[in-house]
């Protein structure tokens, strides 16, 4: 047995195009709006898909103000005694792109896939430094379905154009940032946002494996803030998500505080601002 982590601005996805050859898909019509939800410490969107069997539940995720989002398979379509599942997604305007999901189980014990970092146009950094282009209202109008392949079924999910929800969604992270101390409009116009002085990747090691969730062969993921002072300093770590156990959370944020140091970010006139800095880290047991 041995312990992995990634500490990484997401969640590790692995994307390549899509190979030809899918299967026709089977539509799952859109069984209920699309419902916003203000979490404390993120926003959702939520809607239900098909009927039955494949009735499955959609949520998009953000917890910053950016263009990627996290996304939750919910339903038994998504079943499966593996802590990880390959499949491939798209939202109808790219090809579809293999991606690694975590999977569990809902509280109500309905099987999970949990998604990291998707954008609506398929894209992805082939760098960490790799700026990729805004999404733009346009683009997601055209997004009108989301397209998932696994276990050798294509489904197409109905939705319509995403440029309604993701307004809702937008609106929603402003309020959050708000909420959290800081001005979103001026966040919007920093000329650079606050930069680690170290790899994020070095804040956290193997080692930190929790003993008594490595004998367990437990699991977890841990979404954080990170609030930034001008002078670049890290006045506190806060938790946005996390999955039990909650010592992954507490020894998170415990070892992040010591070890992350940071350079300001720099706001419209050039002057250092007070910011914040959204990461995820990944704990997992390897057999």
């Amino acid at each position: 047995m041995s312990r992995w982590l990634s500490l990484v601005s997401t969640v590790l996805v692995l994307a390549q195009p899509a190979h030809a050859g899918e299967n026709p898909p089977t539509s799952l019509p859109k069984t209920s709006k699309w419902e916003i939800n203000y979490d404390k410490e993120a926003c959702h969107l939520l809607a239900k898909f098909g009927s039955g069997k494949e009735e499955t539940l959609i949520r998009l995720t953000r917890y910053a103000p950016v263009d990627s989002f996290d996304l939750t398979l919910m339903g038994k379509l998504f079943d499966t005694q593996q802590p990880a599942r390959a499949l491939k997604i798209g939202f109808g305007i790219a090809p579809m792109a293999k991606s690694d999901a975590v999977a569990g189980t809902a509280s109500n014990g309905v099987p999970i896939l949990l998604l990291g970092s998707l954008r609506i146009d398929g894209k992805t950094r082939a760098t960490p430094d790799e700026k990729l282009p805004t999404i733009t209202a346009e683009t997601e109008a055209n997004a009108k379905a989301i397209e998932l392949s696994l276990s050798g079924r294509h489904y197409r999910l109905e939705n319509g154009p995403f440029s309604g929800p993701m307004e809702a969604m937008r609106k929603c992270v402003d309020d959050l940032v708000t909420s959290w101390g800081f001005d979103p409009n001026q966040y919007a116009g920093l000329r650079a946002p606050p930069q680690p002085l170290s790899s994020p990747a070095t804040w956290l090691d193997s080692a930190d494996y929790p003993q008594r969730s490595l004998w367990k062969g437990n699991n977890g993921i841990v979404q954080f803030r990170l609030n930034i002072g001008q002078d670049g300093s890290v006045e506190g770590c806060h938790i946005l998500y996390r999955t039990n156990p909650d010592e992954f959370a507490d020894l998170s944020c415990k070892l992040i505080l010591k070890r992350a140091k940071f350079q300001p970010a720099v706001d419209a006139d050039g002057k250092p601002a007070r910011s914040f800095y959204v990461q995820k880290v990944r704990w997992m047991v390897r057999s």
